[in-house]
C-alpha cells in the first residue's frame, strides 16, 4: 500500500483520493507493533495495551494479522500507472513553475565557470563530504587559511585536511586558522574530541592539556526500560552452583536459548537481529555439547577439581551469548557504563545511572542520571580501561596525532546550524577562551547563538529501514536476554522496551551536554544563548554544501565571508557573555 499523505495544497485543492483511509489505517494498525507481539507470544511473556489492560494479542487480529511474516516494512508503492477511475494527482501552478525555474536555472548555470572566484579561493586538500583545506585570497598580498569541516567523519580523514590548514597557517596568515562551520550538523564525536586535542592541547593556558580533558560531561532522563535491564545486568548470571539440578537447569536454558532464536525468527527481515540468534545458537549449542561429555547421571560433583572445569566450560559456553551486552552490561539498548562526576577517569560502572539526581524539567521534578562521559568517544577514559574498550592503538585513528604547535589562534566561522559534534567541538574551546566565533544571518539586530541544537549523541530510535539498528529493534536483544536468563524476573511495568510508533523513522537526542567551562552548576547546553564573539548582519542566499558545485556567486559569497571573518581581531568569550 501507498502510505503517503496528501500535501495542504493538495487537500486544499479536493485531490486526494483515500487521505480518510490512510489515516485510519496509521492510527489502527502497526505492523511493528504485531511484530512485537509475535515474538513476546513466543517468549510467553504478556503484552498488554496499557498496564493491567486489554491483552494486545486480543486487540491485534484480522487482517492485519495476517501479512506474511518476514516481509518487508512500510514502503512505498511501486511505481505504477493509473489504475481504471483513478483519480491522478498532478503538479499545481506553482509546482509546475518551481520546477521549471529551476530547470532553467540549471540550464543557465549549467555551463558557468567558477571563473575570477575560483582564483581566490584556492583548494590545496580536499576529502570530499568530508573536509577541505583553502587558500584565500584577501587581496593586497594577503592570505588566509581556511579548513572547512563539512561532517565530522572519520578522524583520519579529517586530520588531513586540519595538518594541512594548520602549516598552511604558519605560512601565510601569521599562524591564525579560519575553520568553516557552516552547515555542519554534526557527527563523530570522537572526532571532535580528537580535533580539539590536536588544535588545543599545547596553546597557552589550555584546559585541554590532555586527552581526557577535551571530553564533555552528558546525562539523560532515566527511563523504565533501561533501568529493568540495568538492573538485571548488575546481579549477573544465575549461579551454576547454587542449582540442585545442574542437568536440568544447563539443558532449560539452553532450551531458553532455542526460544529467544525462535522468537527473534518471527520477523528476521524486520527486526535484523541474525547477530543475536547467531549469538544464542552457538551458545546453546555449546551448552549441549558441554553436557554431552559428562556420563550420566550426574555432572562432577560440586567443589571438585572437575566441578571447577566444568563450571568454567559452563560459563564460556553462556559468555558466548553476550548476554545483556556482556561483560557486566557493556553494552544495553546501545548505552554503556560510564564514569561518575566529578571524577575524569572513575571506572566504568552503572553507578552513574543507577544513583540518580533529580531535577526541575518543564516546572516538574524528573529523576536523571549523574553525569557521565560518552565514554566509547573518548580516546583519553577508554585508554585507562583496555579490559572494558579494547586495545587502544596509538598508531591508528582513535588517538590524536601530536598536537600541533604552529597556530597563533583559531577564528570559527558559523551560521548557526553548526549542531550535535559540530556544537560540542566549537563551544568547548570558545567558552575556554581559546578561540573567536564569527556568525552571520539569522534576524538582523538580534543575539544569535553560535551553535544550534544538543551536543553530541543523537541516536536513531526507530526506522523502517531493514538494515538500520536503530534503538527500538536493538532493545529486542535484551528483551529476549531476560526471558532467556532470568524467566521469572517481572519488569517494573509496561512497556519495558521502546515502542514502534507508527513511523518511518525518528531520530532523539538522547543526553544532555553540559560544558565544563560553565561549571558544577551549569544547565544544559541548548539553554544557553551564547552569541558569538562578531555577528556578520548579512544574509547569504546559498548553503555552500558541496563546494565543486558551487557556481560564480555562491563562491563569490563565500569568498566575502571569508574576507569579512579573516578581518576580525582575535575576540575571545569573556564570562558572563552568555545568556
Amino acid at each position: 500500500a501507498d502510505y503517503r499523505l496528501c500535501g495542504r495544497e493538495e487537500q486544499l485543492l479536493g485531490m486526494c483520493a483515500n487521505t480518510t483511509e490512510i489515516m485510519t489505517t496509521c492510527f489502527t494498525h502497526n505492523p511493528a507493533f504485531d511484530n512485537m507481539v509475535d515474538l513476546f507470544d513466543t517468549l510467553g511473556r504478556d503484552v498488554r495495551c496499557t498496564a493491567g489492560g486489554t491483552l494486545a494479542r486480543a486487540a491485534v487480529g484480522g487482517a492485519a494479522r495476517k501479512a506474511k511474516r518476514g516481509a518487508a516494512p512500510l514502503s512505498p508503492a511501486p511505481a505504477q500507472g493509473p489504475s481504471p477511475g483513478e483519480r491522478v494527482v498532478l503538479p499545481t501552478l506553482a509546482e509546475k513553475f518551481l520546477v521549471q525555474e529551476l530547470e532553467t536555472s540549471d540550464k543557465e548555470e549549467s555551463n558557468a565557470t567558477a571563473g575570477e572566484a575560483s582564483g581566490l579561493i584556492e583548494v590545496v586538500k580536499a576529502i570530499a563530504d568530508n573536509c577541505y583545506t583553502f587558500k584565500v585570497d584577501l587581496g593586497g598580498s594577503a592570505f588566509a587559511s581556511v579548513l572547512k569541516v563539512v561532517k565530522f567523519k572519520e578522524y583520519v580523514d579529517l586530520i588531513q585536511c586540519l595538518e594541512a590548514a594548520v602549516d598552511l597557517a604558519a605560512d601565510v596568515s601569521g599562524g591564525k586558522l579560519i575553520i568553516d562551520v557552516i552547515g555542519n550538523g554534526g557527527g563523530s564525536v570522537l572526532t571532535g574530541y580528537l580535533m580539539n586535542t590536536y588544535l588545543y592541547s599545547r596553546m597557552p593556558g589550555s584546559t585541554m592539556r590532555h586527552p581526557h580533558q577535551a571530553c564533555e560531561w552528558y546525562d539523560l532522563a532515566l527511563n523504565d526500560e533501561l533501568g529493568w535491564f540495568v538492573e538485571l545486568s548488575t546481579q549477573g548470571l544465575p549461579d551454576l552452583a547454587a542449582q540442585n539440578d545442574t542437568r536440568g537447569f544447563i539443558s532449560s536454558l539452553a532450551n531458553r536459548m532455542d526460544m529467544g532464536v525462535e522468537a527473534l525468527g518471527r520477523d528476521p527481515g524486520y527486526f535484523g537481529r541474525s547477530r543475536k540468534a547467531s549469538l544464542l545458537n552457538e551458545s546453546a549449542a555449546c551448552l549441549r555439547v558441554l553436557l554431552s561429555r559428562f556420563e550420566d547421571p550426574e555432572v562432577p560433583r560440586k567443589g571438585t577439581p572437575e566441578w571447577t572445569v566444568f563450571a568454567s566450560l559452563y560459563s564460556q559456553c553462556v559468555k558466548l551469548s553476550q548476554p545483556l551486552g556482556g561483560n557486566s552490561g557493556m553494552n544495553i539498548m546501545d548505552y554503556f557504563p560510564g564514569n561518575n562526576y566529578p571524577d575524569d577517569i572513575s571506572p566504568p560502572s552503572w553507578q552513574y545511572y543507577m544513583d540518580p539526581v533529580t531535577k526541575i524539567r518543564g516546572g516538574q521534578p524528573r529523576k536523571f542520571s549523574r553525569m557521565s562521559f560518552l565514554g566509547l568517544a573518548c580516546p583519553g577514559y577508554m585508554a585507562a580501561y583496555p579490559e572494558s574498550y579494547g586495545t587502544t592503538n596509538l598508531t591508528g585513528g582513535n588517538w590524536s596525532h601530536p598536537p600541533q604547535s604552529k597556530l597563533a589562534h583559531v577564528t570559527y566561522l558559523s551560521d548557526g546550524t553548526c549542531g550535535s559534534t559540530c556544537s560540542v567541538s566549537t563551544t568547548s574551546p570558545f567558552l575556554d577562551g581559546m578561540s573567536t566565533v564569527v556568525t552571520y544571518g539569522g534576524v538582523k539586530g538580534e543575539a544569535m547563538d553560535m551553535t544550534s541544537f544538543n551536543g553530541g549523541n543523537v541516536g536513531l530510535y526507530q526506522s523502517s529501514e531493514q538494515n538500520d539498528d536503530d534503538l527500538s529493534k536493538a532493545s529486542l536483544d535484551n528483551v529476549v536476554d531476560a526471558s532467556v536468563f532470568h524467566p521469572a524476573a517481572e519488569p517494573p511495568n509496561w512497556p519495558f522496551l521502546p515502542v514502534p510508533l507508527n513511523l518511518f523513522m525518528l531520530n532523539f537526542a538522547q543526553r544532555a551536554t553540559y560544558p565544563r567551562a560553565l561549571g558544577p552548576k551549569a544547565l544544559p547546553r541548548e539553554w544557553y544563548l551564547i552569541p558569538a564573539s562578531y555577528h556578520l548582519d548579512v544574509w547569504v542566499p546559498h548553503t555552500f554544501e558541496v563546494f565543486e558545485a558551487l557556481q560564480e556567486p555562491a563562491l563569490r559569497a563565500l569568498h566575502g565571508l571569508y574576507v569579512e571573518t579573516a578581518g576580525k581581531a582575535p575576540k575571545p568569550f569573556a564570562p558572563g557573555e552568555a545568556e
